[in-house]
């Protein structure tokens, strides 16, 4: 059975439901008898929703957090990359304008009072952390260049993490001691409630940015501007996963006040006696639009009708603004609007939990929302929510699925997906030319999308493996020796460069990865591509892994792969599992462009084979194309994009429970054409699409 979203700890998720329903009624309170005062933005600590991260340019050219990728030049000393999550950050974070001096400490006399007696000396955590952390990590460990939310490291971890580490300037500053200072002080203070307990993850899902920026451009027909879009909560997307995971999201006291002044914008900005003469033919502050308005702006807003408890709540609500208001309808009904704004019933997307047995169906709104949200990262329309009201059947369902996918929304969850897939919405690419690094991930989408039919008949998915048909923009084209051609965008036939063959080695795509290493490379293309899980390296072994990395740093990959190989042990079996994938991309470097030799004039290789789960040699390759022809005809990597989606679509990590689900959806995805539309059909018609589990009452 697929557990879809947002099911674990029942009982945890009704209390902290319940704690938000408290809360946000309180603010509604006090929203209403703000109403005289549409103009200011109300104020709120309610703790809702994830971790926000600063943009650092004007406009957000994506809606979420990049990460910044450590980048080296063409040698093992490239092992550093997006994968080794505390040593990058560290050596990204180096160029930061930091004081290396003394740690700041305080003093104080013995118990006994005595002046003779040595000061009892006392690290001044805060301190420490202000000086020497809130540069790169920001004053609240999430609002600097490096969010110490991405890592979510368990206290001795994080502890070893900072002495190893931290700061990056002179990580010998920071001793064992100091570095389980600072960590009490981080989860202690910074991540933590007003008790000191850490915050926990979320229960239930939040509607990301962008599924909020599309809901309110597709209801009220409006485009946010970028300074309240950068006040929204800011997704923080693993490396291994998707925008959509719950896991990544985060709770801050200033959300409150974001969707507040989210609402205050919106009611400025919509001709609301146009909007409600469309959407509840009504216009006037009178009896008709006291019930009309709110039942209609609710059940698009909260994505099902409204119960007649909350249509005696926002009908009051309308009333008192109404009076205090003057009878003006425009700024009665957007302070109706700004309350629904506010509530759970919007921000989060809820399904009933409790019932018999382990599992049930979806009641027609519940899945109508879900839908949705898979497809086009936005709530329902007055469509599909009429159809939800008429009652489901099969065909009825799939009627709707094939109208949402030809719809334009549908680009939407695509391009997401896609850039999540490929690491292209996080990357940071800092070793590539600056001027180049946009037209890179521009080209990889590209070819991405168009191969999935935006703008072109789509090709199967398998054949992307194998494609000699990339899309560059005229810059790339260049930068690769192409003659460019008229248009910005195009599509360019790859036979005349060398090794390229199948969308791993787009430039673009290699140049996310951020690293040269089979370590790196190999993590991506393990995990990614075939869906084998990696495990966390050991604790204990920091010190082998630093010696590793200095014996290896002058290397070549491949080179450095034998000395790891060659140390046998536990480390060796498991860097088995996921280097050999990689050993076909050894002539590109972190850039993605291609050279036999590296720049000490060493000849590098492209021949290897694919790894076996246990790290036995499997069927061997002699360059890209032979390793693109392995993936391109390989059940294993065509069902691993089965759970890439399935990820992408419930918000989690893949289950072993999944399985089933994986394999009959698989079987369809193949069957109707291995397209990317064929692969989101072979689940969003799925029978366990439309089912949630239970939890007895």
């Amino acid at each position: 059975m697929m557990s879809l979203p947002f099911h674990n700890d029942a009982v945890g998720k009704r209390a902290f439901c319940l704690r938000f329903w408290l809360r946000w009624t309180l603010c509604l309170v006090c929203f209403s008898m703000l109403v005289a005062c549409v103009g200011r933005p109300g104020q709120s600590s309610s703790s809702v929703g994830s971790l926000v991260v600063s943009s650092s340019s004007g406009a957000p050219a994506s809606s979420r957090a990049s990460v910044a990728v450590s980048s080296a030049p063409r040698s093992e000393s490239s092992t550093v990359s997006s994968i080794d999550r505390v040593s990058s950050r560290s050596s990204a974070s180096s160029s930061s304008a930091r004081s290396s001096s003394q740690l700041p400490v305080s003093s104080r006399q013995s118990s006994q009072g005595q002046s003779s007696s040595a000061p009892v000396v006392t690290l001044d955590a805060k301190m420490v952390y202000e000086k020497q952390c809130a540069g790169c990590h920001g004053a609240r460990g999430y609002d600097g260049s490096f969010s110490l939310h991405n890592d979510r490291l368990a206290a001795d971890d994080m502890a070893l993490a900072i002495e190893k580490t931290m700061p990056p300037v002179n990580p010998e500053l920071c001793d064992l001691t100091c570095s389980k200072a600072l960590t009490q002080y981080i989860k202690g203070t910074l991540f933590a409630d007003g008790n000191g307990v850490e915050l926990r993850k979320p229960l239930v899902a939040r509607l990301t940015r962008d599924q909020v920026i599309n809901s309110l451009k597709d209801i009220f027909g409006v485009t946010l501007p970028v300074s309240i879009i950068n006040e929204l909560p800011q997704e923080l997307i693993d490396e291994k996963g998707f925008v959509t995971w719950i896991d990544t999201q985060r709770m801050e006291s200033q959300y409150p006040r974001a969707y507040n002044n989210l609402g205050l914008w919106l009611s400025k900005n919509v001709d609301w006696v146009t909007f409600s003469k469309n959407l509840a033919n009504c216009s006037g502050t009178g009896a008709t639009c006291q019930a009309a308005f709110p039942k209609a702006v609710g059940r698009l807003l909260f994505r099902r009708p409204l119960t007649s408890a909350e249509q005696t709540h926002y009908s009051q609500l309308f009333v008192t603004a109404a009076g205090i208001t003057g009878n003006q309808f425009a700024p009665t009904a957007a302070t109706v609007v700004r309350a629904m704004l506010q509530s759970p019933l919007f921000l989060y997307r809820l399904e009933k939990e409790q019932g018999a047995g382990t599992s049930r169906d979806l009641d027609a709104y519940e899945a109508a929302s879900r839908l949705s949200f898979f497809l086009w990262q936005s709530s329902p329309d007055a469509l599909l929510l009429d159809a939800a009201q008429a009652g489901w059947d099969e065909a009825k369902w799939a009627a709707q699925v094939s109208r949402m996918i030809k719809d334009a929304r549908f680009a939407r969850s695509r391009d997401t997906f896609w850039a999540d897939y490929t690491i292209t919405s996080t990357a940071a690419l800092l070793s590539v030319p600056a001027n180049i690094a946009s037209e890179l991930k521009t080209s990889l989408m590209a070819t991405l999308t168009q191969a999935s039919g935006a703008g072109s008949a789509p090709i199967p998915l398998q054949q992307l493996f194998t494609t000699q048909e990339m899309v560059f923009t005229g810059p790339v084209a260049s930068w690769l020796g192409l003659t460019p051609k008229a248009s910005g965008v195009a599509r360019y036939n790859t036979t005349t460069l060398p090794e390229r063959t199948g969308f791993l080695s787009h430039p673009g795509f290699l140049a996310n990865i951020g690293s040269t290493s089979f370590v790196g490379r190999g993590v991506v293309l393990t995990e990614r591509v075939l869906c084998r899980e990696i495990p966390e390296p050991p604790v204990g072994i920091e010190t082998q892994i630093d010696d590793t990395a200095t014996a290896t740093r002058d290397l070549t990959p491949r080179q450095a792969k034998d000395y790891r190989f060659g140390l046998g042990g536990l480390c060796s079996q498991c860097h088995k599992t996921f280097e050999p994938i990689a050993f076909a991309f050894e002539r590109f470097d972190v850039a993605g462009r291609y050279a036999q030799q590296d720049a000490q004039g060493r000849n590098l290789f492209t021949d290897g084979y694919l790894q076996t789960p246990n790290g036995g040699e499997g069927e061997p390759y002699a360059n890209v194309a032979g390793l693109m022809a392995l993936l391109s005809n390989s059940d294993e990597v065509s069902e691993c994009f089965v759970q890439n989606m399935l990820s992408f679509a419930t918000g989690r990590k893949h289950l072993s429970g999944d399985d089933e689900t994986i394999s009959q959806a698989h079987t369809n995805y193949l069957r109707d054409g291995g397209t990317f539309e064929a692969l989101v059909r072979s689940l969003a018609l799925h029978p366990n699409f439309r089912r949630a589990p239970t939890v007895a009452p």
